[in-house]
């Protein structure tokens, strides 16, 4: 028998970046993209048609604007008990744009990381809403992801989430007080953090993308090391003034996941996103320890003092696609495989320290057996080795 060749490496290996989410075993979860269509629009709402979603009042609905057809409103989610179906509806009454796309993610609401905030007196702090919930109290790397939930209060426009040293707040961009009876869906995940997602074949990761020169362009912000399968959810995370009147929206360019305001308005330099991301089945991404080290699969190890990730390119059907790795601490490993049908593969990384992202690795593979890619040296001289 011939030995597995990179492109069985990954079978379950990393179609993206992914999400920190822990799912009980009997949380149901699944993320999807919905598009408004003339059969499912009516007035200002779109009606989600999903088996995770559908006679099930009681998930938590966390929505995120994927641009089809601009639809420059903000979004909340309601649900319809005529139909028994929830619906995207735009907060301000305007018409549903027809063509628009909203990322879905559905989750029960026995997740301990998924929770619904209501806005009173007892949890109103100065500038918002105070979020005391065990996911992200005393977390300040807590990444909170917020959608609202109709509740017939008036329109509200944008949020952000800021942390005051021991509690989350979430709060209006306008700076204007949110009213009592205000419903909030929150995802509270812990940045950094790859984690399986229950009973689901999904996996999960959150970590932050800062808007700056180098990644900004007619006022899009790329996001790197994603797969185009993923689906992602992004929510602002203010650490300086607020009053940004947009909310973000995602699109796919073809090659990158970007991030832009829904009215298409100037990103400001320094805007900081909170960014989730889940994967497909096929893309699951699997922490290593001594005992499960499975034949085909391709070890990469951090033995270095800086942290890395990597990102594989290559054709699947003549198709290019890329997968990638979340940032790989040091000490830390990850177990990677690709379809088998991959060819051309090219693997990339990239080194960093704080602010500084250097590449020390730019290698093309035509089949890599089963093997450990380990990493050491130093930021001056970095090492990388395919140990068989």
């Amino acid at each position: 028998m011939s030995p597995p060749c990179f492109s069985q490496l990954f079978t379950i290996g990393l179609t993206a970046i992914l999400c920190a989410l822990s799912i009980p075993l009997n949380a149901a979860l699944e993320a999807f993209t919905h598009t408004a269509t003339a059969e499912n629009t009516t007035a200002n709402a779109t009606t989600l048609d999903h088996a995770t979603t559908n006679d099930r009042p009681q998930h938590l609905l966390l929505i995120t604007g994927n641009l089809g057809e601009l639809n420059p409103h903000h979004l909340r989610a309601r649900y319809d008990t005529v139909s028994d179906r929830w619906q995207v509806i735009n907060e301000d009454g305007a018409p549903m744009t027809l063509g628009a796309k909203f990322n879905v993610l559905a989750v029960d609401p026995a997740s301990k990381h998924a929770f619904r905030v209501t806005a009173s007196s007892k949890n109103r702090t100065r500038g918002g809403i105070m979020v005391s919930h065990p996911a992200s109290d005393f977390n300040p790397t807590a990444r909170l992801f917020v959608t609202t939930q109709d509740s017939e209060t008036p329109p509200m426009g944008a949020l952000s989430t800021s942390y005051n040293g021991v509690y989350w707040i979430i709060q209006r961009e306008d700076g204007q007080p949110i009213p009592d009876g205000a419903r909030f869906n929150v995802i509270a995940v812990q940045e950094g953090k790859t984690e399986s997602l229950g009973m689901t074949p999904f996996k999960a990761f959150a970590d932050t993308h800062t808007i700056d020169i180098g990644n900004t362009r007619n006022n899009a912000t790329a996001i790197k090391y994603i797969d185009s399968q993923a689906k992602l959810f992004v929510f602002r995370y203010r650490t300086g003034p607020g009053e940004n009147a947009a909310a973000p929206v995602l699109r796919y360019d073809g090659s990158d996941w970007q991030i832009l305001h829904h009215d298409y308005s100037p990103l400001e330099r320094h805007e900081v996103f909170n960014c989730l991301h889940i994967t497909p089945s096929y893309a699951a991404t699997e922490r290593v320890d001594a005992g499960n080290l499975n034949i085909g699969w391709l070890i990469i190890d951090n033995r270095a003092s800086y942290a890395a990730r990597l990102k594989l390119d290559f054709l699947l059907e003549n198709t290019p696609r890329s997968l990638s790795t979340p940032v790989l601490q040091p000490g830390s490993k990850i177990s990677i495989r690709v379809p088998e049908r991959a060819v051309e593969l090219k693997l990339t990384g990239d080194i960093t320290d704080g602010k500084t992202i250097q590449s020390p690795i730019n290698e093309r593979f035509d089949a890599i057996p089963n093997a450990t890619l380990r990493f050491s040296g130093d930021l001056q001289a970095p090492k990388w080795e395919l140990v068989e």
